[in-house]
């Protein structure tokens, strides 16, 4: 793996995307991160807020992009095209404290839902938000399984292999889940590289690292 790519990520939107209604305070819905071809998002971004050429990150790349969608309609089978990946959040109450944008249960359960990436972007994704929960220490890891590629023509894979909290809210005072143990392939993307989307993904999703 080569380039990555910074995660410039948008606010919510307050706006469902399927059905075009305002999302109500205290409801649940999904944040969807969408991978959309340069064209539809730049069309996207002129459109919004801020400026296209403010959003663009250090290589000239254009971020993903973020849809929001009730509940209903995503359990009701509603898919954005070129999703990416997502998580389970609830609309925040009006004056309610700021909260991290995405906390540490939506770190993880972004993590699990990118569990079938094949693209370089979604694999150092998945691979560095595992890193940021085990540096919390609601992660454990317990191996690395080396592998050869399956197609025969790549390199050998190395997939670590984790367990989590049973409840992730608890910290990392929380118990083990041993029935609940998971791979992470790691995209050998090296240090610098690693810190680097680190500290982006700290910046774009407001976590506490």
């Amino acid at each position: 793996m080569t380039q990555l790519n910074t995660y410039d990520i948008q606010r919510p939107t307050g706006i469902c995307a399927a059905s075009g209604r305002a999302l109500e305070p205290g409801e649940d819905y999904v944040a969807v991160l969408v991978d959309p071809p340069e064209e539809e998002r730049r069309a996207a971004l002129i459109e919004g807020d801020p400026p296209i050429e403010k959003t663009k990150d250090a290589n000239g790349e254009l971020p993903l992009l973020r849809v929001d969608i009730a509940s209903e309609a995503w359990d009701a089978g509603f898919r954005p095209p070129h999703l990416f990946g997502y998580w389970r959040t609830v609309v925040p109450e009006p004056h309610e404290k700021k909260k991290l944008l995405v906390g540490n249960a939506a770190i993880q359960e972004l993590m699990l839902n990118l569990a079938d990436a094949e693209e370089d972007r979604q694999l150092a994704f998945r691979y560095v938000l595992a890193l940021i929960l085990l540096r919390k220490k609601l992660l454990r890891h317990d191996k690395i399984d080396r592998r050869e590629d399956p197609d025969g023509d790549g390199p050998v894979q190395d997939w670590w292999l984790f367990t989590p909290k049973v409840d992730i809210e608890k910290g990392h005072f929380g118990k083990w889940n041993e029935e609940m143990q998971f791979e992470v392939l790691d995209p050998h993307i090296d240090a610098t590289q690693v810190q680097s989307v680190t500290e982006q993904l700290g910046q774009v999703l407001e976590l506490d690292l």
